[in-house]
């Protein structure tokens, strides 16, 4: 075990005639620390990074062409492992962070440097897809001396984890709007194909939300920090982009909450969905002590109409007429 101090105990020695080689000694030893693994923004070329998602930051805009050179990680400190070893695929994944699992082998490579101190990982040309988020987890490397990591991923002993994004593809925003006023707005809607008519398009209304602080994109809106969790946060407010008369279908049926790691929806106990008194705006109001502290969630709204049965435009990842956002608790 990593440092921790052992007697290694030596009785008389005698050769095969019986004569002593030597009288019995004691000798105590302590064994050094084991590796504590980080991912080294210089070499893996990173500039772009994000929101606090669990053990790492959400790094953003990685390509997905083959021509990014790969993800570096070593042991923190410049400290010597003498070179990490069962470093493989088996040790090294990369997971869909939506469902949690594991892509094929065939989309990336794992590979160490020449001293065997660095592990790389890389996506290979067209392996993953654009505009998601995945994982890199780590479990079962050890240095040299036998000695597993010692990082500890959500209670998870002896694992490491970092989240990262792929670049958005090209056709990714409204033809109508342009990235540079998308920015200026903070409110980045990562839309597919949307269905150009009468439906309205959902966004959260940030200064009613009492929303002050978010941080990187994930998905459809701006992963939103220090949301209470004790009852007294009043509730994200949801509304339209454009006017219209009145929200119907809203229920808990239609407005869910997730749990961002393992995508288990929420006891219908946990939060409260109501429409404000003008039926304008929904209103989604975590209850009091219900969720976990300093966790990830994400809400999703599918299946609400305006006053004239028109399903909503927005499109996530893929699923038209729905509309999700993240949000993470203090």
């Amino acid at each position: 075990m990593p440092n921790s101090v052992y007697k290694l105990s030596i009785g008389s020695i005698t050769d095969n005639s019986g004569n002593l080689m030597t009288n019995s000694q004691t000798i105590n030893f302590t064994t050094g620390p084991a590796p504590m693994l980080q991912l080294d923004r210089s070499a893996s070329e990173l500039q772009n990074t994000g929101s606090s998602i669990n053990v790492g930051s959400l790094i953003t805009d990685i390509k997905t062409d083959g021509s990014y050179n790969g993800f570096v990680i070593n042991a923190e400190n410049n400290y010597y492992t003498g070179g990490l070893t069962n470093v493989s695929q088996d040790t090294v994944k990369i997971c869909d962070y939506e469902s949690g699992t594991e892509v094929s082998k065939d989309a990336y490579t794992v590979d160490e440097s020449w001293d065997d101190e660095d592990i790389i990982i890389k996506p290979k040309a067209n392996g993953l897809e654009k505009n998601k988020i995945y994982y890199a987890v780590i479990n079962g490397v050890t240095d040299i001396a036998g000695n597993p990591i010692l990082n500890t991923d959500s209670d998870v002993q002896n694992q490491y984890k970092f989240y990262f994004k792929t670049e958005i593809g090209e056709n990714t925003f409204k033809d109508n709007k342009s990235r540079a006023q998308l920015s200026k707005k903070g409110d980045v809607q990562e839309s597919k194909s949307i269905i150009q008519n009468d439906a309205p398009m959902r966004k959260i209304n940030k200064e009613e939300s009492k929303i002050i602080t978010t941080s990187s994109a994930i998905n459809m809106e701006n992963l939103i920090p220090d949301i209470d969790t004790d009852g007294s946060y009043s509730g994200f407010i949801v509304e339209a982009e454009k006017g219209v008369k009145e929200f119907r279908n809203v229920s808990k049926s239609s407005v869910k909450v997730y749990e961002g790691d393992n995508n288990k929806a929420l006891d219908e106990s946990s939060y409260t969905v109501d429409l404000s008194q003008d039926k304008k705006k929904i209103v989604i109001k975590p209850s009091a002590n219900k969720l976990n502290k300093d966790k990830t969630y994400y809400v999703v709204i599918k299946g609400i109409t305006d006053e004239n049965g028109n399903l909503i435009s927005n499109t996530d990842e893929g699923n038209k007429n729905q509309y999700k956002f993240y949000f993470k608790t203090k």
